[in-house]
């Protein structure tokens, strides 16, 4: 059997055609069809069922000349599998660490009980564990896991968990390469000694907390992370900062006190790329930390505004021009709604990515002319209002560079329509809900006018691929297209805004 590793979507030059196969017989499964050569075979659920998550198969067949094995459902998942008996004696090692490999961490330690051939290869499996996140996993899962893959795990997130000090500590200990860390803590100042270990390693790192931090320790972690590129602080309250890293490109804070904050900036000359400042109700006005700040690198702005913070933000909108993404949570004021969209325009006009959460009463009459973004491809929309929703969807169709739209307002038919046929480029489309919806019909012409009808992409993994969301239940009956995904539930939605600033999956805890 030939050997040969390669990632996801990519083939290796030895490899037959993989195929996305359809539901052929409509029993709500993916069926696959392979010859005498094939070594592993799974009946899984289609991609566009209500299986979602880890649980979710991937629709590959693996024959004896390759060994892109399907991803199967968790060994103890109420899903149905399907399974060809191949004996173990036909599989070498490296198969087995392979298929492995695509196990979840519970099963992949459960694994190791059922043979001595099996525990060895499962024991080898670990070299793909990089990220750790402790919400799902028991602490004691989390420990084995680590004492197996620690070694080889770069992200480690315990934020969500009720860890003592003791085992946050230990957990730190058992993960000797990690270079993004995110912690939730008590006892700081033990913790704080405990990561200065790794400091000199540390890209990135996330810090929520519950006391007072020992101003000496703080500073003195913050002083030995040479290579510490996202920093992000919540509830760092009555804390006096004296160092930054040089190297800090991304900075993240919720009740912390921004101005003084802003003058170690201003003394270090740090440039940062990105920027959150969300709303703080102790500080009527957090833009104040932009004035005097270096903006000459800053390229993702992400604020709350009220109409104190508005005039700050105004104030040096003539320094943002090669701002590319702008996130706004506004609070409503008559005075700054079309004014903000004429410096929008006016001051940065490399954006590419808007996101726009509103109470507005009434959209800015001037709404649409956001469309005059040359550059704008990602639009998220958040209680706008349908009206000024549609008249600026359909300023950007005509602008044609529209990627990815999101808003929680209904669209219609028709627009959706429109949409996807004239904007080749997007790829996703998410909407509270459609209006004269009368099933996925008209969504299947659009996909066969701009692919053709009958063709399929090679891979799941095309970028062509179209991701929609048009409302609750939608696609709950819908037939399948190749050239879709549709999703039952906007949750699982794939999320694109800001992501190469994150490190962590969903939004920052500062929000």
């Amino acid at each position: 059997m030939k050997r040969k590793y390669f990632g996801p979507g990519v083939e290796g030059d030895d490899m037959t055609t993989v195929k996305r196969f359809r539901d052929d017989d409509d029993d709500g499964e993916v069926d696959f069809i392979a010859d005498s050569n094939t070594i592993f075979i799974v009946k899984a659920p289609a991609v566009n069922s209500d299986v979602a998550g880890d649980n979710c198969a991937v629709d590959f067949i693996a024959d004896s000349n390759t060994i892109f094995i399907a991803k199967i459902p968790s060994l103890n998942s109420a899903v149905p599998v399907k399974l060809s008996v191949v004996p173990i004696d036909c599989l070498y090692e490296d198969v087995l660490i392979e298929i492995f490999q695509w196990l979840p961490v519970k099963d992949r330690i459960r694994i190791e009980q059922v043979s001595k051939k099996w525990s060895q290869a499962a024991k080898k499996s670990w070299s793909n564990f990089r990220c750790m996140y402790g919400m799902k996993w028991e602490h004691l899962i989390s420990i084995q896991s680590l004492r197996r893959g620690g070694r080889f795990v770069h992200k480690l997130d315990t934020s969500n968990l009720e860890y003592t000090n003791a085992e946050i500590c230990e957990t730190l200990s058992l993960a000797p390469n990690v270079k993004h860390v995110k912690l939730e803590m008590r006892n700081e100042a033990h913790v704080l000694t405990k990561l200065m270990q790794f400091s000199s390693q540390l890209k990135s790192l996330s810090l929520y907390m519950k006391r007072k931090p020992t101003a000496k320790t703080l500073n003195k972690l913050l002083s030995k992370c040479s290579q510490l590129e996202h920093l992000e602080l919540v509830k760092v309250k009555g804390y006096r900062f004296e160092f930054l890293p040089s190297s800090l490109k991304v900075l993240a804070m919720n009740e912390v006190d921004s101005e003084q904050l802003a003058e170690v900036l201003i003394d270090q000359n740090i440039a940062l790329r990105a920027l959150f400042l969300p709303m703080n109700y102790s500080d009527p006005d957090p833009c104040r930390f932009l004035t005097g700040i270096n903006l000459t690198k800053l390229r993702h702005l992400s604020i709350h505004i009220s109409y104190a913070s508005w005039l700050s933000l105004r104030a040096v909108a003539d320094q943002l021009p090669h701002l590319l993404s702008l996130d706004l949570r506004i609070t409503h004021h008559a005075q700054l709604e079309n004014e903000m969209v004429e410096t929008i325009v006016t001051n940065m006009q490399q954006l590419q990515c808007l996101s726009i959460k509103s109470n507005f009463r009434e959209a800015p009459t001037n709404f649409a002319k956001l469309s005059n973004l040359k550059n704008l491809s990602h639009v998220l929309l958040h209680w706008v209002g349908p009206q000024a929703t549609s008249e600026l969807l359909r300023a950007l169709i005509l602008a044609g560079k529209l990627q990815y739209f999101v808003t929680n307002s209904y669209l219609t038919i028709d627009l959706v329509y429109e949409a996807m046929c004239k904007c080749k480029c997007l790829t996703h489309l998410w909407a509270y809900d459609v209006v004269d919806w009368s099933g996925e019909a008209s969504i299947h012409r659009a996909l066969d006018q701009i692919f053709g009808h009958g063709t399929a992409p090679t891979s799941p993994y095309d970028p062509r691929i179209r991701h929609l969301f048009l409302g609750y239940n939608k696609f709950e009956f819908a037939a399948s297209h190749p050239w879709a995904v549709f999703y039952q539930n906007g949750s699982n939605f794939p999320e694109k805004q800001f992501s190469e600033y994150r490190v962590f999956p969903g939004e920052f805890r500062a929000w």
